[in-house]
């Protein structure tokens, strides 16, 4: 079993990850069985314990290369209606035992929409690819029943949709740009390239930036600051 600590909105903070079930030959390394528990820091109740199954997570066949990368849940949105908006990343370490360094791959996003009586309403995934660059993975937000998902991504993938198309992203300037990922209602979703690289000195940090409001994101600029507003 993982599992993830993570804070949420009105004083609310999640136990979440994945239950993980070996069968008798070992070789399983992840599941599709999600779990996620409520703590109340106001009254310090613990709630809404549940595991939910999510059959589409993988696809139904032997996965290959980086499909078989394991998710880890990043944050957790309360929708209006008492669901739950679940936002996890497939991301690999890889530790060099000569450097004594890690690395870390960053890949696909999945966006989970639970009902309140944890029913899946969808399950969307966005294809990406971050490995071997700066200024990696992602922050996200909930803001009018939409999730907005921030990341950096190449230039080229602006209208790529299936992860065989995608262009790997670069640490060269001028074939990379911010890119915002808007989920709606329905599961569906659409990316639009917010800023380009080309002439800055240097990229958003979205790990390094921070949600001030629902529809307002402190962006880390390495050399600046700046407000990204969702409107």
């Amino acid at each position: 079993m993982t599992y993830d600590y993570l804070q949420g909105e009105d004083h609310h903070y999640y136990i979440t990850g994945f239950a993980y079930s070996l069968p008798d030959d070992r070789k399983e390394k992840f599941t599709n069985k999600m779990y996620l528990s409520t703590i109340d820091c106001k009254n310090l109740e613990v709630s809404n314990f549940m595991v939910q199954e999510l059959a589409t997570l993988y696809p139904n066949r032997k996965l290959m290369g980086d499909e078989a990368v394991p998710y880890t849940i990043k944050s957790v949105h309360k929708s209006k209606d008492g669901g739950f908006s679940i936002i996890g990343e497939q991301v690999l370490s890889t530790y060099n035992i000569s450097t004594a360094a890690t690395s870390f791959s960053n890949y696909n996003i999945a966006c989970i929409k639970l009902s309140k009586d944890f029913q899946m309403e969808y399950l969307t995934t966005i294809p990406k690819i971050q490995v071997g660059v700066n200024y990696f993975s992602f922050i996200s937000t909930y803001f009018n029943e939409k999730i907005y998902i921030l990341f950096n991504d190449n230039q080229e993938n602006s209208n790529k949709y299936n992860y065989e198309d995608l262009k790997w992203m670069s640490n060269n300037q001028s074939k990379t740009g911010l890119f915002l990922a808007t989920v709606s209602q329905d599961g569906t979703y659409k990316k639009e390239m917010i800023l380009d690289y080309t002439n800055e000195k240097e990229k958003v940090n979205p790990i390094l930036s921070k949600v001030i409001s629902p529809n307002k994101i402190l962006l880390n600029h390495v050399t600046k600051i700046g407000i990204l507003n969702i409107k």
